[in-house]
């Protein structure tokens, strides 16, 4: 009678830790199958596979995975002993056929996956030898569990890769990542083939079980190394991709930040009534039918707070949520292709296959930024993120305020949204959610096809929630000490919190008013605090007459007009304004230019009612409704576009000029820095920026209405003389010269502006740009160049100064307090860019190196990706191949032939073995090929220059033409630029303005 032998422990448990990971990747059908597989039935499926490829065509050598199977087989009876009484035998040879017959509907992929099975087989074919004489040896066990591990690491990581949802689409750009970690798992094989034939030799088992620790924590390093080389790469790709879309957050993120402090003003339960809604319900399940959802209510319902606690409660349990909100005090928030770059941004973030795509998409091939091609992207990013089949991952899109956006746009939009929330509707699935909220009603089309949720008619969860919050926050400590003194109790709260909730009759906003506002009045007993609430006004209209009636009845008609040009800068700024800038404007809008200090900042806080810090620090209305009742001409103060238009151009010329006088004063340092440290000049960046839009468009609202503005004339002539005096015209710039150009045809009664408005536009184009980088070197300057108008000077000096006082810690002549408030709002707005219609303009970078390095992404150039490579862009794919031909290609030596008989054979073309190409590179060979004597890329190798390509698109949304983009692969695509770095093989830098 045989004794039974001992197995290791920490063996099986290896195993059965490799067999749980694959067990959770692999979908329960094929599971099932993987149970009682044996590996002739492996056989007999390569066998029919390989006779479906010979139908197609397509014949690829199976024959190379016989070592394979024979080594499993091997293998197998060597780890028989560890799997008794379990199934974990099969599933070391069941995954090769699912795998493999995916994977043949892919040739390149198939390849690749043939290639390395058959590398496995090879160190599959020791245990044949040694199964029998180590087989009850712990040390031999434990390796050979070793090996159970990676060869079934190696079938999860295929696995995922070939059920990926949509992977021959993105074979391409998802490859380079896998590759990484197939190379890493195939080498701990050799290794550990290695390590048997160490332990089959060797007669110090101590010795082998500390090679073991040894191999093991090379194997824990080098795949550590992979994940932060992943990591890394990933993230600079991430960065290039915004800079290339030139995405901004900026606006977004503040938008979210006072929406969250919203949240946390009261209490948790305030919006807990929607998310027992049963339409709400449906649409926040996972298994809910509702796909598409519409939130209507009126202004002041509390529909972006709902939207953000909707996001906030569905990513609490880590699902995807994409969130937008659109404002009518962001500009950019509105517009359909900023949309589309945030929505673009929030799926790079959830997955690194999204972002190896759209890296590949849109700086590789640099495709045009056509809304058509954002709209394809985005398809393609959730098909990638939304999982394979049996692992689908649904996501939520929330889009916040779409009726802000033009009625093209949001028809647009909406169906861009159907098509992805209604996309996977014959397969059982959906892909993601979708939920609007809106003021006005949905288009009749729309309403028919998705479910409504009116907030009008929830009236009665809207109380209790208003309620809810009211009684909250006239518990915090400020009011409720305030409260306390007047005898009112925590009945007495609960009381006035019903008051609140029925004036405000369902608007958050108009409640959250009411609370401001008994905060800050002196009543005498609780009886005038009650009387007080009731005497307010029905609607929001009357309590915004109200307060505007309480501003300007003890004002004498200047102070009136004063508080008037706020809300118009306010309501009509081109971006946000800061305090100081605020302040600076409505200091030159009188078109004074001698200013030695700004207005006070009373001027704002008069109107701190209507008036909120955002967190940015940017001053804005409490709500978008303000805005529309001010330009109700029943206002008691409206405002009117045609007047904060004059107003703007008078500021913004009156700054300009008196910039000039003092930044172009030799000597006048001192008081200079005085005047800029006070925050007199805080306006220059925004008057830079907008200067010759302003401008132009007064001139042509003077021209349309007939009107002759004897005060913008003026402003306009001591303008032109400033800049004058502070720099020279260019002899191609003339005043006397005639312009054809449409935004100059406005300035012909204005001939001593025209050619500055003409060099400003120059400067600020997107030629100008290319001028820059393509003609003189990125080493340049983007703001000291060569091509450089007068306002652009000035500000470069503003900037100086900027810099100058942001290095001291204080300045004689301002307080401690002043010079903070100074620092605090000043440190964004150094390094801005010159194009006006990009968000980096109005908000800037931290250093000039990541101002020239966003500039760089504007250019339309062809950029050489070969790393450490400086010349500037290129005009044409035709000279970036003849600088790639001249600079980058390696010429190889002949060889000479051997006589030896003639040889039959046609030529024919190797394909690119991925093996061996350096990581990150795999993705970017793409269909090609080499001759037959050429050396396949390897490491540093660089290939001879590839074919220009023109893709087409895998799909086109909405029925548009396809706008395609040149797409030029080289060998260093994927490595970073580093523009520091000396060009390949010593050559000399090219001279600024010689093209290479």
């Amino acid at each position: 009678m045989s004794l039974s032998r001992r197995t290791s422990l920490h063996a099986r448990e290896v195993i059965q830790k490799a067999f749980k990971e694959l067990e959770r990747a692999v979908a329960v059908p094929d599971a099932r199958r993987f149970r009682d597989m044996t590996i002739h039935d492996v056989q007999k499926a390569c066998e029919s596979i390989e006779n479906e490829l010979g139908a197609r065509g397509l014949l690829r050598n199976m024959g190379r995975l016989q070592p394979l199977l024979k080594g499993l087989e091997c293998y197998g009876k060597a780890v028989k002993t560890l799997c008794q009484g379990t199934p974990y035998l099969p599933w070391i040879w069941a995954p090769i056929v699912v795998i493999l017959r995916i994977g043949s509907d892919c040739i390149a992929a198939f390849e690749i996956l043939i290639k390395a099975y058959a590398r496995i087989g090879k160190s599959l074919g020791r245990f044949e030898k040694l199964r029998n004489a180590f087989a009850g040896n712990p040390g031999f066990q434990e390796i050979v569990a070793i090996f159970y591990r990676d060869i079934v690491k190696f079938h999860e990581c295929a696995y995922k890769f070939v059920t990926a949802n949509g992977w021959r689409i993105f074979f391409r750009t998802t490859w380079g990542r896998f590759d990484r970690h197939f190379s890493v798992i195939l080498d701990n094989l050799d290794q550990h083939g290695e390590l048997i034939d160490k332990e089959a030799n060797a007669r110090n088992i101590v010795e082998t079980q500390a090679l073991l620790k040894q191999f093991e924590a090379d194997r824990n390093e080098s795949l550590e190394k992979v994940q932060e080389e992943e990591k890394a790469e990933i993230a600079k790709q991430y960065q290039a991709i915004l800079a290339r879309l030139q995405i901004n957050e900026s606006d977004q993120n503040s938008i979210w930040e006072t929406l969250v402090g919203a949240l946390r003003a009261g209490p948790e339960c305030t919006c807990a009534w929607v998310l027992k809604h049963e339409k709400m319900a449906s649409w926040l399940s996972e298994k809910g039918d509702t796909r598409s959802l519409w939130l209507q209510g009126s202004a002041g319902t509390g529909k972006s707070v709902i939207a953000a606690h909707l996001a906030k409660f569905r990513s609490l349990d880590n699902h995807i949520v994409i969130r937008h909100f659109c404002d009518d005090l962001y500009d950019s928030s509105t517009k359909y292709d900023q949309i589309l770059k945030s929505i673009i941004r929030q799926l790079l973030e959830k997955s690194d296959d999204s972002t190896a795509y759209a890296y590949k998409a849109l700086v590789i091939e640099r495709k045009s930024l056509t809304t058509s091609t954002l709209e394809t992207i985005i398809q393609e990013l959730v098909s990638i993120l939304s999982g394979s089949a049996q692992e689908r991952q649904l996501m939520w899109i929330i889009l916040d305020g779409v009726d802000a956006c033009e009625a093209a746009s949001l028809a647009r939009c909406i169906a861009l949204m159907d098509l992805i929330a209604l996309k996977d509707c014959a397969l059982g699935t959906a892909a993601c959610k979708v939920l609007f909220t809106s003021r006005c009603d949905p288009p009749k089309k729309q309403a028919r096809r998705r479910p409504l949720v009116l907030l009008g008619k929830e009236n009665s969860h809207l109380q209790a929630s208003i309620q809810l919050y009211a009684v909250h926050r006239l518990h915090s400590p400020l009011i409720s000490d305030r409260l306390s003194q007047l005898g009112v109790g925590t009945d007495d709260i609960t009381d006035l919190g019903h008051k609140i909730a029925a004036k405000a009759d369902g608007m958050f906003l108009y409640a959250r008013i009411i609370v401001d506002y008994i905060s800050k009045q002196l009543f005498r007993t609780s009886e005038d605090l009650r009387g007080a609430i009731q005497e307010l006004p029905p609607e929001l209209k009357g309590f915004y007459q109200k307060i505007l009636s309480n501003i300007i009845s003890h004002l004498n008609p200047a102070s009136t007009e004063s508080i008037q040009c706020v809300l118009h800068w306010i309501a009509f700024s081109k971006s946000p304004l800061k305090q100081l800038e605020i302040l600076s404007a409505i200091t030159f809008c009188k078109g004074m230019t001698e200013i030695e200090r700004l207005v006070p900042t009373f001027f704002l806080q008069d109107c701190s009612a209507l008036l909120e810090e955002k967190c940015d620090k940017t001053i804005g209305f409490i709500h978008a409704s303000v805005k529309e009742f001010l330009l109700d001409p029943e206002s008691p103060i409206s405002i009117t576009q045609e007047e904060a238009q004059r107003q703007h151009v008078l500021g913004i010329l009156a700054c300009l000029a008196s910039a000039a006088r003092h930044f172009g004063q030799p000597g006048n340092e001192p008081n200079t820095r005085l005047r800029v440290v006070k925050g007199v000049f805080a306006f220059l960046n925004y008057a830079s920026n907008h200067w010759t839009e302003c401008v132009v468009s007064y001139a042509e609202t003077c021209s349309r209405n007939g009107v002759y503005d004897t005060r913008f004339s003026e402003a306009i002539d001591r303008l032109a003389n400033s800049l004058c005096r502070l720099a020279t015209l260019p002899d191609a710039i003339v005043p006397n010269s005639q312009f054809r150009d449409p935004p100059l045809q406005a300035l012909q009664n204005f001939p001593s502006i025209r050619p500055f408005v003409k060099m400003a536009l120059q400067f600020e184009s997107q030629e100008a740009i290319d001028k820059v980088f393509v003609e003189n070197g990125q080493g340049t300057s983007t703001q000291t160049g060569p091509f450089i108008d007068p306002v652009s000077t000035l500000l470069q000096k503003y900037r100086d100064a900027v810099r100058w006082l942001l290095r001291q810690d204080y300045y004689p002549g301002v307080s401690r307090d002043d010079f903070e408030l100074f620092r605090a709002q000043t440190q964004t707005s150094l390094f801005t860019c010159r194009l006006p219609l990009c968000p980096s303009a109005s908000i800037g970078h931290e250093t000039e190196a990541e101002l020239r390095a966003h500039e760089l992404e504007h250019t339309k150039g062809f950029p050489c990706r070969v790393g450490g490579c400086r010349y500037p862009p290129f005009r044409s794919a035709q000279l970036l191949e003849n600088h790639f031909k001249r600079h980058h290609h390696q010429v190889l030596p002949k060889r000479n032939l051997r006589r030896v008989g003639e040889f039959r054979h046609k030529a024919r073309d190797v394909r690119v073995d991925s093996a061996r190409i350096a990581p990150g590179t795999a993705a970017l060979y793409k269909m090609t090929t080499f001759p037959r004597e050429s050396l396949i890329p390897d490491g540093g190798q660089v290939p001879s220059p590839p074919r220009l390509q023109r893709q087409s698109p895998s799909r086109l949304p909405l029925g548009e033409e396809y706008s395609g983009a040149v797409n030029i692969k080289t060998a260093e695509q994927m490595r970073p630029n580093a523009i520091n770095m000396p060009p390949p093989g010593g050559r000399p830098h090219p001279v600024a303005g010689k093209a290479p």
